[in-house]
């Protein structure tokens, strides 16, 4: 059981220098060995284990920036089945739906590769007629 939760790992983890420092010293060492399967919740226990806290990684609007599953599940409204996992293990409750989402989202999780170059075509090559363009940091 991992106490503090965990992170899904489909859609990827953000670790300080000094987390990864300590998990990488804890599988030398075998403090912690990550077994073959659930890769995401082996982490979070071995990260629970060595003393690394998990944090909140919503931003400020408190709407989420990682996701589980393609964007099409959590932006078309009630496309995540009531009985999905997703309910029963998620920290903050969030609704599908266009307000799904940060607009500072980090990553979804099963995208495949056309998906992605035209997600990047969208977000980089593109600009809406009329709209001036904004600087991103």
């Amino acid at each position: 059981m991992v106490k503090q939760g965990y992170m899904s790992g489909g859609a990827g983890y953000v670790l300080s220098k000094a987390a990864l420092s300590r998990f990488d010293r804890a599988t030398r060492t075998q403090r912690c060995i990550p077994l073959d399967s659930n890769e995401d919740l082996e982490i979070g226990r071995c990260m629970q284990h060595i003393g690394v806290k998990t944090m909140d990684s919503r931003d400020p609007e408190k709407k989420e920036t990682f996701f589980p599953f393609s964007p099409a599940l959590h932006i078309l409204p009630g496309n995540i089945p009531k009985d999905s996992w997703y309910w029963k293990y998620i920290a903050h409750p969030n609704p599908s739906g266009p307000g799904c989402c940060s607009k500072h989202m980090i990553s979804f999780h099963y995208v495949q590769p056309d998906m992605m170059h035209i997600i990047h075509h969208f977000i980089y090559r593109m600009e809406a007629y009329g709209v001036k363009a904004q600087s991103y940091v």
